[in-house]
């Protein structure tokens, strides 16, 4: 499971995510786009580019460990059933 940023220094998380993409040693890892943004364009773009999931940065940290714990104990199939609820998580 990869984490990546959206603002990123040197290469920015749109970069990264497509080179990601373009290597098959890669391709099959889930990708978690984790960004500060919620724009709709933002969170489209990142699935249509084969993201996972797309999280928004929540303010609370007790929501933030609760979604990590799902992200890092569900299957790539449970985690947007078992997220549902969460504002953090948007899908596309």
């Amino acid at each position: 499971m990869i984490f990546l940023d959206i603002n990123m220094p040197l290469m920015n998380g749109w970069e990264s995510l497509k080179k990601l993409k373009d290597t098959s040693d890669y391709r099959g890892i889930p990708i978690i786009m984790y960004s500060t943004s919620s724009a709709k364009r933002d969170v489209d773009r990142a699935y249509q580019l084969g993201v996972s999931l797309f999280l928004t940065k929540p303010e609370d940290y007790r929501e933030l460990r609760g979604i990590l714990q799902i992200v890092v104990t569900s299957s790539k199939d449970e985690l947007k059933r078992k997220l549902t609820g969460y504002n953090s998580v948007k899908t596309s």
